[in-house]
């Protein structure tokens, strides 16, 4: 694997963000990992137009690969803190 960077997301990488979380917390059938939540919750855990929200109403961190999104944080202020 290339070394990551990091910067900012765009409204144009929603699409790809969307995915990841729904990888990550939707996994296929059969597949493990410590935040399945597909036995809980059906359906997607995100859309791209609701991350579209989230990168304009708080920032979003993409991590890069050879320019290719492969993870991602949201940061939010609430109360005057971050989380």
């Amino acid at each position: 694997m290339s070394e990551l960077t990091f910067r900012v997301a765009t409204e144009m990488d929603a699409e790809s963000i969307a995915e990841i979380v729904n990888g990550a917390y939707r996994p296929k059938k059969g597949e493990g990992g410590w935040t399945h939540e597909s036995d809980l919750v059906k359906g997607d855990r995100t859309t791209p137009d609701q991350v579209r929200t989230l990168i304009k109403d708080s920032s979003v961190v993409v991590g890069l690969s050879a320019d290719a999104i492969v993870c991602c944080a949201h940061v939010a202020i609430e109360h005057g803190a971050a989380h």
